[in-house]
């Protein structure tokens, strides 16, 4: 993966879980990486429920592509004797997303120089609550309810299609 992202060098944003990369793959295909940070990636359970979002498909939730799991070793400092580091094991998660290069609501939102037309702003509120629908209402295997949802984690793709991202604190919910 660090020869899709040019060596995680062109960071789109960051969340509390983990920074968001721009990336291309050997066919063309650019993509969103997100790299969950150091202190997460031993959340394994939390990274098995992401990757059963692969599962969703709907015009206005982001797809997931792809992930990486892959083990890596990491210099830490020893406590005792700052001048030597100790490797440790750890594992690297990444998931893999379509790439939306208007970026997020939340950035149109806050441009004072970007006006949306009402055509726009209508499609834009009719797409965001079709993607909710579709997570509350049409998920087969249970609803899932989109704690993490705000301008910042809908992305506008070219036609300024919305689409839901974000699903790292998503949760299913059983229903009564």
């Amino acid at each position: 993966m660090e020869h899709v992202t040019s060596n995680f060098s062109q960071k789109l944003g960051h969340d509390g879980l983990g920074a968001v990369y721009k990336g291309k793959l050997e066919d063309g295909e650019v993509i969103a990486v997100k790299r969950f940070d150091e202190r997460l990636r031993k959340l394994e359970e939390q990274f098995e429920r992401v990757v059963n979002l692969m599962k969703l498909r709907h015009k206005n939730i982001v797809r997931l592509t792809g992930y990486c799991y892959e083990p890596t070793k990491v210099p830490v400092p020893d406590d005792k004797n700052p001048e030597l580091y100790i490797w440790w094991d750890v594992i690297e998660n990444l998931l893999c997303y379509e790439f939306l290069p208007n970026g997020s609501l939340d950035m149109i939102l806050n441009d004072k120089s970007c006006e949306l037309d009402w055509q726009t702003r209508h499609k834009i509120i009719h797409g965001i609550c079709e993607g909710l629908h579709h997570l509350h209402v049409e998920c087969q295997d249970a609803p899932l309810v989109h704690e993490g949802f705000k301008p910042a984690n809908v992305l506008l793709d070219n036609g300024m299609v919305p689409k839901l991202a974000d699903f790292c604190t998503s949760m299913a919910v059983t229903p009564r």
